[in-house]
């Protein structure tokens, strides 16, 4: 049985230093059997990010058994009432969607922001498409929402290409392209001619002037995810008014905003909330220089 010289401490035959007050541990007459030790040896499946992990794949296996029980217990009160599946399959898409838009991310080890909004953005159009066909029976209405998201993803895509991307690929180019593309099949799916000069070619016109200024906006270095959302959303909230009036104009034969009230009411909180933390962000980027000089 040995002891430290210093402290009186037990020594077990595994310690090179004494575990109170680490005084070296030197004693020729005893066979030091280092295989032992005071603590459990660190298992890597107990590390914080394995635990997160963990809680993430939980998080989503709930939120996945959830969305399964959601979705049949619809489905079987339909096939048992009516004998067959009809108004369910609402319920079911959005559940669907949710579930693609909620849980997956879960299940990925890096869910970033433009890949997750192409995801969750294409499957609202497909979910949309799926809705008309569903209740029409052909695809009618949901060719112009789709059209319209499609066009909204290409301005997306342009903000958020990476630098490799934009150094091949010329981001005003594309906007032409897909701005010309979208008055063309605008233009193809209405029958009435006079309403592509009235109608068709002033959303075009808006359209382009939007894409037109945020390729501007891009080329002055505007850099930060905030301020990227900010001027996602205030284009939606232009094109949104700006379509409201061309609509109206066409169909009522005056100038009104109607359905596009409703979209601003719930744009203009989200903008000032995107404002304010990033005011906010840059405030205390600042004080964490100033404070630790």
């Amino acid at each position: 049985m040995s002891y430290c010289v210093e402290c009186g401490v037990e020594l077990a035959d595994y310690h090179k230093k004494c575990p109170l007050c680490d005084t070296p541990v030197y004693n020729p007459n005893r066979s030091f059997d280092f295989s032992k030790n005071d603590y459990p040896a660190f298992k890597k499946h107990h590390s914080v990010a394995n635990r997160r992990k963990v809680v993430r794949r939980l998080v989503g296996f709930i939120l996945s058994m959830s969305a399964l029980m959601a979705a049949l217990v619809p489905l079987i009160i339909d096939y048992k009432t009516s004998g067959s599946v009809g108004w369910s399959l609402y319920p079911l898409l959005s559940v669907l969607l949710l579930w693609i838009c909620i849980a997956i991310p879960f299940f990925r080890k890096r869910n970033p922001f433009f890949r997750h909004f192409t995801l969750c953005w294409f499957s609202t159009g497909v979910y949309i498409g799926l809705l008309n066909l569903i209740a029409d029976g052909m695809i009618s209405w949901s060719r112009f929402v789709i059209s319209s998201m499609l066009l909204a993803w290409i301005l997306m895509a342009g903000i958020f290409a990476p630098k490799r991307i934009r150094k091949y690929v010329p981001v005003l180019l594309v906007y032409i392209v897909a701005a010309v593309g979208y008055f063309i099949l605008l233009a193809s799916w209405i029958i009435n001619t006079s309403a592509i000069f009235s109608l068709v070619l002033p959303m075009e016109g808006l359209v382009l002037v939007v894409f037109l200024f945020n390729y501007f906006i891009i080329r002055s270095k505007l850099h930060g995810a905030m301020n990227y959302i900010i001027l996602f959303l205030s284009d939606i909230l232009v094109l949104s008014l700006g379509f409201d009036l061309i609509i109206t104009g066409y169909v009522l034969g005056r100038y009104a905003f109607t359905w596009s009230f409703i979209i601003t009411l719930a744009l203009i909180p989200m903008i000032i909330a995107a404002v304010i933390i990033k005011k906010r962000l840059r405030l205390s980027g600042v004080l964490s220089k100033r404070l630790h000089r």
